[in-house]
């Protein structure tokens, strides 16, 4: 007898005997051709045969996804019926779903009976019993639906060949998709034809709206990567390589609104590759742990399932460390990092499957998934230049605005992300609407650079404590990104650095003193210091700090991990305290010393930043030699031309 162990909350059909007939005397149904194509490819040709006369075997059978079995069962019934077997002591297990039952020792008793077990089900690991996944004689992995399957199906319902079918375009298709699109009647080409069609309308569903990847603006480095797996794809497509020479994994990594996410939704719109886009967040949503597991790997399943496809994946930042936690947590994130890490070596080895990963932090992703062969190779977004900034307002305005000069207000905009401009651009055409009237330039500004309500006292002193960082920078040679007295995220003023990756000990004390030059014009010029300079404080602490207990750029080896590791031991080192004070205290002798030196340019840059709002850093060098040579044709002080302001 043959036995159907089908969980009660899987019942397809309520009579299944009656079902087979139907079937038997039908024509060819398009799900049971194409189950039939698949069982064909991957079955081991002997199995049924060995099925048949008895041995007993274990073996776990994995379809490309759900709603496959009760088909794979009843075309095994089948394939055994027509080997003349009669009653073989087979019994077959269909779970598309994790439960936990408690027929569970009744499928073990059957195998040390010595009857055979088939067990169906998409994720083995998650849906099946661990002993009989552990037991099995013979694991088979259903493929992907292929063209090769397509054309059978194809032959078998119309009895047209419809030729080769390229699998580069097949990307994404489901048993539904199959049964939707090959119809008894129509020509085997417009079968084929209408197949492709629902493959790239499944794509294109996956980064609906999302620009092409070559009309992006401000991405750099990260467009030039992701133009090349385009071109990539294309000479897949072409059969001039292989699924396996396109690239397994990558990290991006920038602040937040530099578009990451858009990134990826416009490199699959451009590549023509199905998207399956998730986030740390929403595996880690309401239940338990095997929860959590679950939602992963149907994750990963979906991208096998879509492949050749991009599987992005954001927040992995917030994957944990479990070296880093204690008790209970501890458990739980190692079990899920464990999960995680065999999920993504299984797609990286999987030839097709692209996966990114997006963070704001890439120090905090786990050094795990960035070993080679996961995601290996880390592209970062910064924010946009000016330039940029200019492309990315054209891009958002369109046709708005045609003859105006996008130079002044990318310069306003400074500093900004790419979904900040995207914003402005929506709150200028809603300022102007409501007006009443087409979107004018005075609209953009009002939204890029706002009215300052501040008296003129305080911004003077803003502006005076912004040229103070800004000089300091560029005569201690450090490039300049910008300088701005434009009020964001809770700071009154900005100067930013583009400082380097791996600082020697110079030029760390370089940074401190930059840090600490605004509070010297507060004391110097502006007559006492301000609780404003807090933040450069902060920072010129950490930097010294870091470069005693963790960079090993001092008198001892000994390094802490991280900043918060650096933190902690300043709280209980009185040396270290000590050590850092010190060097606070010759560093803010040497600002001061600067400040004092340079008051003409500073005053010069102030008064610049007063009437301009913003400077581009690459300016400030000239304005600093423009400003000392007339001080010096006033008969004011000469300061040292300094080697870094050519």
């Amino acid at each position: 007898m043959i036995e159907d162990l089908t969980d009660d909350f899987y019942d397809p059909y309520e009579d299944e005997e009656a079902h087979d007939q139907e079937l038997d005397g039908a024509p060819v149904a398009v799900p049971d051709a194409l189950c039939r194509a698949l069982l064909d490819d991957a079955l081991p040709t002997d199995l049924i045969d060995r099925l048949c006369a008895g041995e007993p075997l274990c073996v776990v059978i994995s379809p490309p996804g759900p709603g496959w079995g009760a088909l794979l069962r009843t075309d095994i019934r089948r394939r055994l019926a027509a080997r003349g077997a009669i009653d073989p002591l087979v019994e077959i297990l269909v779970r598309e779903a994790a439960v936990r039952s408690d027929s569970d020792l009744e499928l073990l008793r059957c195998l040390w009976e010595g009857t055979s077990l088939l067990a169906i089900a998409p994720d083995p690991g998650a849906m099946l019993p661990a002993a009989i996944v552990r037991a099995a004689d013979l694991r088979v992995q259903l493929p992907a639906i292929a063209g090769r399957h397509l054309r059978a199906v194809i032959l078998d319902v119309t009895g047209e060949d419809p030729g080769d079918i390229p699998d580069a375009r097949l990307g994404g298709l489901e048993l539904l998709d199959v049964a939707a699109s090959v119809r008894r009647g129509a020509t085997g080409a417009a079968c084929a034809a209408r197949l492709i069609a629902m493959a790239e309308e499944r794509t294109r569903s996956r980064s609906e709206g999302a620009p092409l990847l070559e009309t992006l603006a401000g991405y750099g480095d990260a467009k030039e990567w992701g133009m090349q797996l385009v071109r990539e794809v294309a000479r897949h497509r072409a059969g001039a390589i292989g699924l396996a020479d396109l690239p397994r994994g990558a990290l991006i990594s920038g602040p937040p609104g530099t578009g990451k996410t858009l990134l990826v939704q416009s490199l699959a719109r451009s590549a023509g590759l199905p998207l399956v886009a998730t986030s740390f967040g929403e595996w880690m949503g309401a239940g338990h742990l095997g929860d959590s597991i679950a939602r992963m790997r149907a994750t990963f399943a979906e991208a096998r399932r879509l492949k050749p496809c991009i599987l992005f994946t954001d927040e992995i930042d917030a994957a944990v460390d479990p070296a880093s936690e204690t008790g209970g947590s501890k458990s739980f994130w190692m079990s899920f990092r464990s999960a995680l890490l065999s999920e993504v070596d299984g797609a990286s080895s999987e030839p097709g499957i692209v996966l990114i990963g997006a963070c704001n932090h890439e120090e905090l992703v786990d050094r795990a998934l960035r070993r080679a062969g996961r995601l290996d190779r880390h592209i970062e977004i910064g924010l946009p230049d000016r330039e940029a900034l200019a492309d990315i307002l054209r891009h958002h305005l369109g046709e708005d605005l045609p003859e105006v000069d996008l130079a002044g207000p990318a310069q306003l905009a400074l500093g900004r992300s790419g979904a900040d401009i995207a914003t402005m651009v929506r709150s200028a055409r809603a300022r102007a609407r409501d007006a009443g009237r087409p979107i004018a330039i005075a609209d953009l500004l009002a939204e890029l650079c706002p009215a300052d309500e501040r008296d003129g006292a305080t911004l003077r002193r803003v502006a005076l404590h912004e040229a103070g960082h800004a000089v300091a920078a560029a005569l201690l040679g450090y490039p300049i990104d910008h300088v701005s007295v434009v009020q964001r995220q809770g700071s009154a003023g900005r100067m930013a650095l583009a400082a380097s990756s791996m600082p020697t000990l110079a030029e760390i004390e370089a940074q401190a003193t930059i840090a600490l030059a605004g509070r010297a014009v507060d004391v110097v010029v502006s007559g006492s210091p301000c609780a404003g300079a807090a933040a450069d404080l902060v920072i010129a602490t950490r930097l010294l700090a870091a470069s005693h207990a963790r960079w090993g750029l001092r008198r001892t080896l000994l390094a802490c991990a991280d900043d918060e590791s650096v933190a902690r031991r300043l709280e209980y080192d009185a040396e270290l305290r000590g050590a850092v004070e010190g060097d606070l205290e010759r560093l803010w002798t040497t600002a001061v010393s600067l400040v004092e030196a340079r008051r003409p340019a500073i005053d010069g840059i102030a008064d610049a930043l007063l009437e301009r709002r913003i400077i581009p850093g690459a300016e400030v060098p000239q304005l600093i030699r423009s400003l000392e040579a007339r001080a010096r044709r006033r008969g004011g002080r000469q300061p040292p031309t300094p080697d870094a302001v050519p």
